[in-house]
């Protein structure tokens, strides 16, 4: 909403008689963008590999579970109380360790992954920065927001800066991965 109202008050200089002339827009997918750069490619190998060690992981532990388990399971019918409650409370805190593991590892996922994202975004903004002055655009739309959602609805294709700022950050557009 914000841009809509920059894009709305750009205009509406020129309308209302101000000697500047309609600010030059233009827009970009940062998302295609990134998806070109080998850089993101290297980025997914690494979240890859770093998404199998704590898989990894977290199978040991939910086998190292499962077999308690099933020695629980096995337990004569005569084991005494203490010791039933002994395994069990085991159980119970094998179970709450991987519950957390698994939490906290999601959240090592994506803190690695925003670790390894910045880079590659200030790269493209910097980029995208240096199009738009190099061809004297005063604003640059991103057509994709997070989640899907689109800040463009519409947008003159002349007016897309995407394969601009590929070749300025040195990237060969592919249209097939487009």
């Amino acid at each position: 909403m914000k841009t809509l109202s920059m894009l709305l008050v750009a205009c509406s200089l020129h309308a209302y008689g101000q000697s500047d002339p309609c600010q030059k827009i233009g827009f970009a997918n940062m998302q295609m963008i990134a998806q070109q750069l080998p850089e993101t490619r290297q980025m997914e190998k690494e979240l890859s590999s770093f998404g199998g060690q704590l898989q990894s992981q977290l199978n040991e532990k939910y086998s190292s579970y499962q077999k308690r388990a099933v020695d629980f399971e096995s337990l004569p019918h005569n084991t005494d109380d203490a010791e039933l409650k002994a395994r069990r409370d085991e159980l119970l805190r094998l179970q709450q360790e991987i519950e957390k593991f698994s939490s906290d590892a999601e959240n090592k996922f994506l803190q690695k992954q925003e670790e390894l994202m910045r880079p590659i975004l200030l790269k493209i903004d910097l980029s995208i920065n240096e199009v738009a002055a190099e061809n004297d655009y005063s604003i640059i739309i991103n057509t994709e927001l997070p989640a899907g959602q689109r800040l463009l609805l519409f947008g003159n294709k002349t007016y897309d800066i995407s394969d601009l700022v590929l070749k300025k950050l040195g990237v060969t557009v592919n249209l097939q991965q487009r």
